[in-house]
């Protein structure tokens, strides 16, 4: 696992919320979904920057895994999306995925 392998697996994260943002908005229904969204991407973009700004130790084995996780889960939302999914799924998926963010940058600091 290489810090640019970490560093990619967070800004796909990023930019996929990103990329789809206006369109999960629109499908809200209430303002607690939409405050969700927007923090999961307010956390998407942290967790991104974090790992761009401070030096990140690589050598733990679990890395591996949890990136790999990670891009499963992306590869599920973006299906998810693309089929119109339930709105709480998705938003309960992309938690998912901020949750292993957030374990990546705990064990590579």
């Amino acid at each position: 696992m290489t810090t640019n392998e970490i560093i990619d697996a967070l800004y796909r994260q990023k930019h996929q919320i990103e990329e789809h943002l206006d369109d999960l908005l629109a499908r809200c229904s209430t303002e607690a979904e939409r405050t969700v969204i927007k923090g999961s991407y307010a956390r998407a973009v942290q967790q991104w920057n974090d790992a761009v700004n401070q030096p990140l130790r690589t050598n733990d084995a679990q890395l591996g895994t949890l990136v790999s996780d990670l891009t499963t889960i992306q590869d599920n939302i973006t299906t998810m999306i693309a089929r119109a999914d339930d709105l709480g799924t998705i938003i309960n998926t992309i938690a998912k995925g901020i949750g292993i963010g957030a374990k990546i940058l705990t064990l590579a600091k």
